[in-house]
């Protein structure tokens, strides 16, 4: 009997061990552990029961070492972890846990992960009291039985299914929704909004009538984040630049309801009258007709969607006990009413049934399979098991983002099929070497000062959050460094390419700073303050890390943009050096220390600006504010050896920027090299990176292998897939 878990199989009795079909390698001893844990699921085993299970004959010093390598091995198969398992937990001076949901298939089966089962938040039970407990299952699946036998006998005779997909405008891409509603279905199902950015990472809003061939641009549209509907689809509700804003489908007229508190990411109009906005920390009210929000106090409504009796908000939160999210019901205004539905990894959607009338839906992730959980709103009572409807969906582990939208009969997806090289490139952009495998998920690489190392981002679906890796620019060899549940990204190398500096996005939590040695035994150090931070570069001294308060490089969606300094010889210190009315990102150390290049939108678009920098116990920046490009900018890198900076255009074009050095600092003619498709900058929805060796002759970049362009899905009758 195979013991299934997650989007993995495993055969205790051969020690084989597959993810989604794909045999995985495991080595005997973390085998014969992953057996005696999988054994007891949910029980503790003490690490004496293991050394008299697999160590009886060593001694202890061996015993604890092999099994401390044991458990390591297991975790690092399995993509766990030990400050915030979902496998296997820690339970210091007693042992090990195995806590996710097993379930044991015959050897025979063939059953993809999204279909494995997906129980309902429920009160762990014990052994005592399991033949009552049995006998509730009964009686339960007896009446869930009879009421679908008896719905079935109703129901409207099963729609065709019909499935076609909606790509971008020439010139456009679909970016992943990391912290958005990035496409949404009007509530009758007619039309389909969704948002694509262009080469100069300038996203705007496509409407398309689904029974209609082509999509078009809505005026006025550019700059937007956000978007969602009115009830009766009459308006489009659209976060644009810091406001919100209202609609007609047609477009091409707006009314500002209001400007946008920080970090909005999602919104609803609720009767009477009122739209609900929602960010990770805090949620808000305003009148439909315009206003100024209003904090609700002590509660936060994560993607909130009102329930057909009009009284009822589903909603997600981030449960800090199970470390996951959770759907969850309440009457608004009535904290006290609130249950808990079903555990997520995304944002929860209800739609209604077609065919049973009174009942719908719960759509939403796991480990990156689109499930439907049949639900009745009236008694909030789930009624049946969920049926997958896709695999390999996007979703941000750290804000319940996720590729989907669900209206009735509508169903729309994103299938996430990136696959990405790290890549080589001289001046023209030609190809001249690869780093590593070509089967990646990233956009971001970061070559370390002696040049030997890579690190880079790379997005895992069943996760749904990115990790830190490690690559060996020789050997193309690779390592994690930073895997913890969630979003970790943005490494940043010190001087001595021995430490990196990252962001990590978790629980719901805002990005803040981490710094961890390249040793195996070397701990992560949290840098986090409080508030936004994304490290950007690290001194030449190594004495400060520059950072900014936002992921978002493309300005012209940015909702803002300030720079600091931390200090890491003054007890991690902070200091403003850039906090203007303009929004500046991407700061960048000169060679020397003596100079900080970075993006702002002085000028109205986003260009480099290069001012003198001063260190000291008080770092600030000195002297003119020069302007150094002249045509737009996205990103940029200080070559080593300080003779010039490369830069990404808005035109999608890489510039490399002469400098020399006077009595100041001076800047040649920007020369173009080679350009980089839109298609490899929308491959995530954090910040693209690439970088330039010391001399400036070759570039390392990521390059998308996927021939096939990102796309929607649309699905018209999508419950007619369900078994029933």
């Amino acid at each position: 009997m195979r013991v299934a878990f997650a989007s993995f199989e495993f055969d205790p009795a051969s020690g084989d061990l597959a993810k989604q079909g794909t045999p995985v390698r495991l080595a005997k001893q973390p085998s014969q552990v992953l057996v005696a844990l999988l054994r007891r699921p949910g029980d503790v085993v003490s690490r004496d029961e293991l050394r008299q299970q697999l160590w009886r004959d060593e001694t202890f010093g061996d015993f604890e070492h092999g099994l401390n390598a044991a458990i390591n091995k297991l975790r690092q198969t399995l993509g766990d972890s030990a400050d915030q398992p979902r496998y296997i937990e820690t339970l210091p001076g007693r042992g090990y846990r195995f806590i996710a949901p097993v379930q044991h298939v015959m050897p025979a089966t063939k059953t993809p992960a999204a279909l494995q089962r997906v129980e309902p938040i429920a009160t762990p039970v014990r052994k005592t009291g399991l033949l009552w407990v049995g006998a509730a299952v009964l009686i339960a699946a007896g009446m869930a039985a009879a009421y679908w036998i008896g719905a079935k006998g109703k129901s409207e005779t099963a729609r065709p299914v019909v499935r076609f997909t909606v790509t971008p405008p020439a010139g456009h891409s679909i970016e992943p929704a990391g912290t958005r509603q990035a496409f949404s279905v009007s509530p009758d199902g007619s039309r389909l909004a969704f948002t694509a950015v262009d080469s100069e990472g300038v996203f705007r809003v496509f409407m398309r009538d689904l029974a209609t061939l082509e999509s078009r641009a809505l005026p006025g549209s550019e700059g937007v984040h956000n978007i969602f509907w009115s009830p009766d689809g009459s308006s489009l509700y659209a976060h644009i630049r810091d406001s919100l804003r209202r609609t007609e489908p047609t477009g091409g007229s707006y009314q500002v309801i209001c400007e946008l508190p920080p970090l909005m990411i999602s919104g609803m109009w609720m009767p009477p009258g009122q739209i609900l906005l929602s960010g990770r920390l805090k949620s808000f009210m305003v009148p439909a007709t315009g206003g100024t929000p209003q904090l609700i106090p002590n509660h936060v409504f994560a993607w909130p969607q009102m329930l057909p009796d009009g009284e009822h908000v589903l909603y997600v939160v981030f449960d800090q006990k199970r470390l996951r999210w959770v759907a969850r019901a309440a009457r608004f205004g009535q904290p006290e009413s609130a249950r808990d539905l079903i555990e997520s990894d995304s944002k929860v959607v209800f739609a209604s049934s077609a065919t049973r009338p009174g009942t719908g839906y719960l759509i939403y992730v796991r480990a990156g399979n689109l499930l439907a959980q049949p639900f009745d709103p009236k008694t909030f009572r789930l009624l049946g098991d969920p049926s997958a409807l896709a695999d390999k969906v996007f979703r941000f582990n750290s804000t319940a983002a996720a590729d989907f939208s669900a209206a009735g009969s509508v169903l729309v997806y994103a299938p996430f099929r990136a696959h990405s090289q790290i890549a080589w490139v001289d001046r023209t952009g030609h190809e001249v070497g690869t780093v590593g495998r070509a089967d990646l998920s990233t956009e971001h690489v970061r070559l370390s000062p002696d040049g030997l190392k890579i690190a880079t981002d790379l997005y895992d679906v069943e996760k749904g959050g990115t990790e830190i890796w490690i690559l060996d620019t020789a050997t193309g060899g690779a390592r994690p460094v930073a895997n913890a549940l969630g979003q970790n990204a943005g490494a940043v190398w010190a001087p001595d390419s021995r430490r990196v500096a990252y962001l990590r996005a978790a629980n719901g939590n805002l990005p803040s700073m981490f710094v961890r040695g390249m040793g195996e035994n070397d701990a992560e150090e949290p840098l986090g303050t409080g508030g936004f931070q994304t490290p950007t570069d690290w001194s030449p001294d190594g004495r400060y890390i520059a950072f900014t308060n936002t992921a978002f490089p493309m300005i012209n969606n940015d909702q803002g943009g300030d720079v600091w300094v931390m200090d890491m010889d003054r007890n991690r210190k902070v200091t403003a050096i850039l906090n203007t009315p303009f929004r500046e990102s991407t700061a960048m150390f000169s060679p020397d220390g003596k100079s900080l290049a970075f993006i702002a939108d002085d000028s109205g678009r986003p260009e480099v600006y290069v001012q003198s920098f001063e260190g000291g116990d008080t770092p600030r920046l000195t002297g003119e504010r020069r302007l150094v490009s002249h045509s737009g900018a996205l990103f940029l890198r200080w070559q080593r050896d300080g003779r010039a900076m490369v830069y990404l255009g808005t035109d999608n074009r890489v510039y490399a920027l002469p400098v020399s050095r006077g009595v100041r600092l001076e800047f040649g003619a920007p020369v173009p090299l080679f350009t980089i498709p839109a298609e490899a900058r929308a491959v995530l929805p954090h910040g693209f990176g690439f970088d330039v060796n010391a001399d400036g002759s070759r570039f390392l970049v990521p390059v998308l292998r996927s021939r096939e362009p990102a796309s929607l899905v649309v699905v018209q009758n999508w419950e007619s897939m369900l078994k029933r």
